[in-house]
C-alpha cells in the first residue's frame, strides 16, 4: 500500500484508513492473489480516480 508517496506492507486482515484527497494505491507484491474490500465515505465517485 502507498498512501502519499510512503509505503507500508498490509497483511490480511488489516484495517487502513486513507483521509480524504490523499493520493494512495495498492498493488499485490509476490505470487499472492489480492483481494480487498474498499468502504468510501463520502461515496466514491469516478472524478476522484487518476490512472497512472
Amino acid at each position: 500500500m502507498e498512501i502519499e508517496e510512503e509505503k507500508r506492507e498490509v497483511l490480511k486482515d488489516q484495517a487502513i484508513l486513507i483521509s480524504p484527497m490523499q493520493r494512495h494505491r495498492i498493488k499485490s507484491i509476490g505470487d499472492c492473489d489480492l483481494r480487498f474490500l474498499c468502504i468510501c465515505t463520502p461515496p466514491y465517485s469516478d472524478r476522484d480516480t487518476v490512472l497512472e
